[in-house]
């Protein structure tokens, strides 16, 4: 083997190292970025949830609320009813 061939080939040896410590260092910062992401997805659906159930307990709350002043007025206008006939 000729001295270029010998540098070609330890230039190439020093390129295959610096690739795999970058790759380790990629893969490394990925798997962070991708735990990071799991994360963060987590307390939205944490969060979203949070939000639906709320709403959902200001429907069913409103819901009594309207139910109880339909009553309230459906009682009240019996009792007009019933003071017309009287009439």
């Amino acid at each position: 083997m000729d001295e270029f061939d010998s540098e070609a080939l330890s230039l190439l040896q020093e390129i295959q190292s610096d690739f795999r410590t970058f790759h380790k260092k990629l893969t490394r910062r990925l798997a962070e970025l991708e735990a990071k992401l799991d994360r963060a997805h987590s307390e939205l659906v944490t969060h979203i949830d949070s939000i639906h159930q709320f709403t959902l307990g200001e429907s069913i709350l409103g819901g009594y609320a309207t139910a109880k002043f339909e009553r309230r007025i459906a009682a009240i206008e019996e009792r007009l009813t019933a003071l017309e006939e009287r009439r």
